[in-house]
Formats: C-alpha cells, structure tokens, sequence
C-alpha cells in the first residue's frame, strides 16, 4: 500500500502477546463474570445463577433509555479536547481494505478483541445491536482482533457466533492498530466522530446505554 500515508509501527513478539494473552483471558473471564452476576436483579431471568443472554441485557438497556427523560444522562467522553485519529489501513475478512481516510463524513467504532476472548462476545453483541438500530445512519463499526496468533478462519468462526454481527471484521496484523492506538487490553472501544477525531475511549466491556449515548449525537 505504498503511497496511501498508512501506518506502521514495530511488531509485537508472539511471545510477549501469549503472556499478555493469558494474563488478559484471566481478567476478562472474571469481569464478565461480574457483568452478568450486576446486569440482571434477583429473580429475573439471568439472575441467581442462570445466565443472561447478551442480547436480553442490551434489550433491556434500550427500555431503560427510553424511559429516561432525554437529558437524564450525558454522553462520556475522552478527557481534553478531541484528538485526530491515527489513519490505517486494514484488511478486512470479506477482502476488502478499510482506509479510516475514507470515512470522513461518518463516524466508526473501532472495538479491539481476540477471538478467543470471552467477554469480547458480551460487547460485540451490544455492538450488533447498536449497528441494527442506528442502520444508515452514518455509523461503521469495526472489530480488530490484535491477537497476532489469530488466524482469519477463527476471527470468522467468532462472528458467526455473533448474532447480527454483519460489520467489519479484521485482524491486526503485526499489532500495527493495536500499537499506534495504544491497545492495553482487550475490550478496549474508540469512538471515532464523522471528523475523524477520538471522542471516546474505555478499556472494558461496553454497556449498550453508553454505546448509544457516545454515538448519537455524531448520527445523521
């Protein structure tokens, strides 16, 4: 892609990833753990000992925002003033290249995962719904699976678990996003706005009332 200004940046050693791999898998397993265990009261479905589905808790987080009144809860965002995005570009699983220079005029979600994390399922659900909902809107979401062990038949095998998970998927080959995006970890989610400027940023599984609450005010 010689010419097209994209990124590039030192390449992370599988070793140094398996390590941070089974020290990240240790920690999304427990605070998915504690997602589920808060997400549903007792007594309701999900609640005391039986697992809530991940569409259900995002189901039941549109109901609630909709009952709010519309200055209930502001939108959260990076501290300062927005920053301009680093431009990439990344190949994507149905063989397309997504150049972020392209996107002016939308704005993108960019959630950082690996295939074989076990709360990244949770947020890519809520993400999925989100897509449906705000559908032509001028909203593009892209998952990246910076695990660099991962190869594309398990990043597919992941979204086919994802129910309406019809977005972009890619892997980050030789960490070049993870790294000029300064991923730390897993579940890691960045809002970018229709002017290619970060505008939110959180490093854990992300609730759909604040995926919604980030994205709508930078909808058409």
């Amino acid at each position: 892609m010689a010419g097209d200004n994209v990124i590039s940046a030192t390449d992370k050693t599988p070793r140094a990833w398996q390590h941070r791999r089974m020290v990240g898998y240790l920690g999304v397993v427990f605070v998915g753990m504690l997602l589920v265990a808060c997400a549903a009261p007792p007594g309701a479905p999900g609640g005391q000992g039986e697992a809530a589905r991940p569409d259900s808790i995002a189901r039941q987080e549109v109901a609630r925002r909709q009952a709010l009144p519309a200055a209930a809860a502001a939108p959260a965002t990076v501290a300062g003033a927005p920053q301009p995005a680093p431009d990439f570009a990344v190949r994507t699983l149905d063989g397309r290249t997504f150049r972020l220079a392209e996107w002016r005029g939308q704005a993108l979600v960019l959630f950082f995962m690996a295939s074989w994390c076990v709360s990244c399922s949770f947020e890519a659900e809520m993400l999925a719904l989100l897509h449906e909902e705000v559908r032509g809107r001028g909203l593009d979401i892209l998952a990246i699976d910076v695990d660099p062990t991962s190869r594309p038949e398990d990043l597919a095998a992941f979204r086919q678990g994802i129910r309406g998970g019809d977005y972009f998927w890619a892997l980050d080959e030789g960490a070049r996003l993870a790294t000029v995006f300064a991923v730390r970890a897993l579940d890691t989610t960045v809002v970018v706005d229709r002017e290619r400027r970060v505008v939110y940023r959180d490093e854990r599984p992300t609730r759909y009332a604040t995926l919604y609450e980030v994205v709508a005010p930078l909808l058409r």
